[in-house]
């Protein structure tokens, strides 16, 4: 695994933010607390947890177009799996009606952006909420357990485990896992794009992802104080 880091209270003016690192890969991750709820949810019986991803024009090598207006598939795809990873972490039914939403915006990609938004997403929805908590605006502690997330795959016949984007290019299968704190998986995306992929081989990189996952968690546990609200 690459370098991982979180620096906490990235933006003084934001109760819950946080700039997630692996490797070259930075993501600037912010929660905000939203007092309205999507229209297909009854505000008495849930709340709700959202996320929106994008990158800066220059966090590629070439300039990325700025997203105005409608997103892109890519981007509305992998917000989608940020969303749905940090819903997994949370009972809806502990804080009705009440929205959170979850910026993830791309400053430097270099591969795995969407792992690092949902380990830096799950950052900031942790600290949001234990604010919210001291506060009393939400009344039980919500969380039922911690998510992260990882990519992995098959790169010159040798198992990789956090792609940069140059083996990424390279990687013949690639996969991403997203796990909670007991192993268990919340959603795993992949391909076998240019050599299909045996069950061993797939449980092999299943087995590393899964290993490197805890080590994120328990960093991240550790700088988010997880478990002290």
């Amino acid at each position: 695994m690459r370098d991982y880091n979180l620096k906490l209270n990235y933006l003084k003016n934001e109760k819950a933010s946080c700039l997630v690192s692996m490797g070259n890969t930075q993501v600037l991750c912010v929660a905000t607390l939203q007092k309205k709820l999507p229209p297909f949810l009854n505000p008495d019986e849930s709340g709700w947890i959202t996320a929106e991803y994008s990158m800066l024009p220059r966090s590629s090598v070439n300039r990325v177009e700025r997203e105005r207006g409608k997103i892109n598939s890519r981007s509305t795809e992998i917000q989608r799996l940020i969303g749905r990873a940090l819903r997994a972490s949370v009972d809806l039914k502990k804080i009705k009606n009440l929205s959170i939403i979850v910026d993830c915006d791309v400053i430097l990609a270099d591969g795995g952006t969407r792992c690092a938004s949902i380990n830096g997403g799950m950052a900031v929805l942790y600290v949001l909420v234990s604010k919210l908590l001291k506060d009393g605006v939400i009344k039980e502690n919500p969380f039922k357990t911690y998510i992260g997330a990882i990519s992995g795959g098959i790169v010159d016949k040798k198992i990789m485990i956090d792609l940069d984007y140059e083996n990424d290019s390279k990687s013949s299968s690639d996969f991403n896992f997203v796990l909670d704190d007991k192993g268990k998986i919340v959603e795993i995306q992949g391909t076998s794009e240019k050599d299909n992929i045996s069950k061993d081989d797939f449980d092999k990189i299943f087995e590393k992802a899964k290993k490197e996952i805890f080590k994120i968690i328990d960093f991240s546990k550790k700088k988010v104080k997880y478990g002290k609200i």
